[in-house]
């Protein structure tokens, strides 16, 4: 059967939500609900004030790990439009079957001197919203 990476990304994208409603007792949506995909945002947003400046970006992928092609692609491209809207990035990415992990940047402030960042990733969602807020 054919795996069809829209409804995949779509139910990745759920089940984050779901997640971090349960988790934080905030309220997250998904973006593309509200203003579709050609908007320029982010997959997840949070409506609370506290976590309104993340750029939360979900890749609902098998087999990958940190520091493989696709992950450095992934994490580049969401660091790119993030910090493009002075946003802090915010990746979560399947790690393994039901299981979810967030990169986010050790320095959370959108770097003025152009320094680079190192990547932080945690299988604990709250622990990268506390690092990235």
């Amino acid at each position: 059967m054919a795996i069809n990476s829209r409804e995949k990304g779509k139910r990745g994208e759920r089940l984050v939500v779901n997640v971090l409603n349960d988790a934080t007792g905030l309220l997250w949506r998904r973006t593309a609900q509200v203003r579709g995909k050609n908007d320029g945002a982010p997959d997840i947003e949070c409506l609370i004030e506290l976590y309104a400046h993340l750029w939360v970006e979900v890749k609902d992928r098998a087999g990958w790990y940190v520091g493989c092609k696709p992950w450095r692609d992934a994490w580049a491209t969401t660091c790119d439009e993030a910090y493009a809207r002075n946003k802090v990035p915010v990746m979560v990415w399947r790690v393994a079957r039901g299981k979810f992990a967030a990169t986010v940047n050790i320095k959370n402030a959108v770097p003025a001197d152009g320094q680079r960042v190192l990547p932080f990733t945690t299988d604990d969602l709250l622990t990268a919203l506390k690092v990235a807020a």
